[in-house]
């Protein structure tokens, strides 16, 4: 690293940077401190070399505050990418600042990835052979950012496009690369085959085959058997219903033959799995069968099966299918030849980068916003290998920003997740309104606004899992939920009068309530629709300092995330009837509701008794 980039950390760390956030409102305060002088003396010279050193140092300083800072870092990359526009070999630094800068900014990283990706294209095709290698892995993984970017955004068409330029690029300089876009494209068409499995049983309540088709989709190739079991009552195949319930319940609590049972399952399921699921069931099978060898031991015949079994499921790594390198410029697979794929991306990236026709051409052939479950892959990091570019700090990994579910992109499989409506007692618990136990169910319901404390606290990071059915025509779905002690509500179905729609979001945000402030999002004219059952999976995480992470997916698709100082989260007066470190539930606007399902899964610490 240049002596100069050290001296630019170690003066961003003197401010403060890698101790404590910097609010927002002084980022362009701090900027000017660090790196006000030095931008007036590049701008001085007509020498481009230190315009070039200089954006090369922004790229690494923002390498340090780009957790706890995110407008800082906005700044930084953006001056960077400015800088290193004006240098003629200023690309690799240019791309390597867009990059970050999508990662916090997440409601332009379409636009910015497009960019990058079109820079990392012309610099692939221009490279000479002993370049292309490099360049080309670094092509493939903004390909695919791109692609999943667009795919968060419902946009899966165009998604498909893209992770079809990736895979192309990949099989041209023989990219490992190419098994995770295959699984994305694989999983692109997962997708479909579900929504159009939805669109059956929707229409026709009683249309078994979809259900038990459905089911069989979510525990294979989705592997979420939690997702599978909201089809249960619809499904007719008795042996799949039977163990997608077992697959849901913790292998600790099963008895041996039910482990022995799931192990033989998931085994059998491998030989109908693609290549992409086969992995996950393999894992699944080993895990029964090595629960039952530990509480099983009889050395008889079941013993014997088991060991024999789990040495089966041991087999030698698979030797991955290498494709020959391509020529630069050669005929070949992929969704287009290497110079007509160029020609068409090279134009739609510029139709995106000016929000022109071509963008919105695209969007309308997508699926439109709010997809049921999504298939993000994300990219790994990746050296440049160049050798004639400027030095500069070693390119991050890029991490999951705001709104980003690559991660966690499908539903939890079960494992880990505490029911608590059995553990509810409406009597005790039950701070307004009226809340009763109907079966299994749990019911919410009129006179006023109701309010319910969920009867276990968690101590740590944590996801809170919510399955509901709106049961009146009107009303909106409140969850509280706690942040390191800090109120919050994540508020579903609110309505927007002037904007003539409905929305969701977390209040109160600096004071601000769920319907106004940074993380409101809108759900359209419709809102929650009676009789429609939804899960609302929330996922809570906190670092070292006074920030905090907060995710939510509906029906198994990201939805909305936030990051925040703990200091600025608060819930308005009327909802304090539940303590600042409970969980709860609550219904606005007089509504009823039917809670099929609450649980709790801690990510990390512990969780203990509400009361103790």
């Amino acid at each position: 690293m240049h002596a100069r980039s050290l001296a630019a950390m170690a003066g961003l760390a003197a401010l403060g940077f890698c101790v404590a956030p910097v609010a927002a409102q002084d980022a362009s305060r701090t900027f000017e401190q660090r790196f006000g002088q030095e931008l007036d003396r590049v701008a001085d010279t007509p020498d481009r070399d230190d315009d070039l050193e200089l954006a090369d140092e922004m790229v690494t300083a923002s390498g340090s505050v780009v957790k706890t800072n995110p407008a800082l870092t906005r700044l930084l990359c953006e001056k960077a990418a400015e800088l290193a526009e004006r240098h003629p070999g200023g690309h690799a630094v240019r791309i390597k600042a867009l990059r970050r800068l999508a990662r916090v900014s997440p409601r332009d990283r379409v636009d910015i990835l497009s960019t990058a990706a079109s820079l990392a294209q012309q610099r692939y095709r221009l490279a000479g052979e002993s370049r292309q290698q490099p360049l080309g892995e670094r092509l493939v993984a903004l390909l695919t950012e791109l692609a999943a970017a667009h795919e968060e955004d419902g946009e899966r068409q165009v998604a498909r496009l893209f992770y079809e330029q990736a895979l192309e690029t990949a099989n041209e300089i023989g990219s490992e690369r190419k098994g995770k876009v295959q699984a994305a494209l694989h999983q692109l068409d997962i997708i479909s085959r579900i929504e159009a499995l939805q669109a059956r049983l929707e229409a026709d309540p009683t249309d078994h085959e979809a259900a038990d088709k459905l089911m069989r989709l979510y525990v294979v190739e989705r592997d979420a058997p939690a997702k599978a079991d909201e089809f249960y009552f619809s499904a007719d195949d008795k042996e799949l219903k039977e163990h997608v319930s077992l697959a849901n319940r913790s292998p600790s609590f099963l008895s041996e033959d039910e482990c022995l049972k799931l192990g033989r399952w998931y085994r059998g399921l491998m030989e109908s799995a693609s290549e992409w699921a086969k992995p996950a069931m393999r894992e699944r099978a080993k895990t029964y069968y090595e629960q039952f060898l530990e509480s099983h031991t009889r050395k008889d015949e079941a013993y014997r099966d088991a060991v024999a079994a789990l040495e089966a499921l041991k087999p030698s790594e698979p030797a991955r299918p290498r494709v020959a390198k391509r020529p630069s410029g050669s005929g070949g697979g992929g969704a287009m030849s290497a110079a007509k794929g160029w020609a068409w991306w090279a134009g739609v990236a510029s139709s995106w980068a000016s929000g022109g026709a071509a963008r919105q051409a695209m969007a309308r052939g997508g699926t439109g916003s709010g997809s049921e479950v999504s298939a993000t892959v994300p990219a790994d990091s990746e050296a440049d290998g160049a050798t004639s570019e400027p030095p500069s700090g070693s390119e991050d990994a890029p991490q999951a920003s705001v709104g980003d579910g690559s991660d966690i992109a499908s539903e939890p499989s079960g494992d880990g997740w505490m029911p608590l409506i059995e553990k509810v007692n409406p009597s005790n618990l039950t701070r307004q309104g009226v809340w009763e136990m109907d079966g299994d169910a749990l019911v919410g319901k009129p006179p006023g606004p109701s309010q319910l404390i969920l009867p276990v606290v968690p101590e740590g990071d944590y996801e809170l899992r919510a399955q509901f059915t709106r049961t009146s025509p009107i009303g909106l779905i409140v969850l509280h939920l706690t942040v390191d002690g800090k109120p919050v509500l994540f508020r579903m179905g609110d309505r927007r009068r002037r904007k003539r729609d409905y929305s969701m979001g977390f209040g109160l945000v600096d004071g601000e309530p769920a319907t106004s402030n940074s993380s409101t999002a809108s759900m359209g004219e419709k809102g929650l629709e009676t009789g429609k059952k939804y899960t609302v999976r929330v996922r809570v995480e906190t670092d070292d300092s006074s920030r905090a992470e907060i995710n939510v997916w509906i029906n198994g698709s990201m939805k909305m995330g936030m990051g925040v100082h703990k200091s600025s989260l608060d819930v308005a007066k009327a909802w304090k009837r539940v303590p600042d470190h409970a969980l709860g539930l609550g219904i606005a606007d007089s509504g009823t509701f039917r809670f099929h399902g609450v649980h709790l899964k801690m990510l990390n610490g512990q969780s203990k008794p509400f009361g103790e």
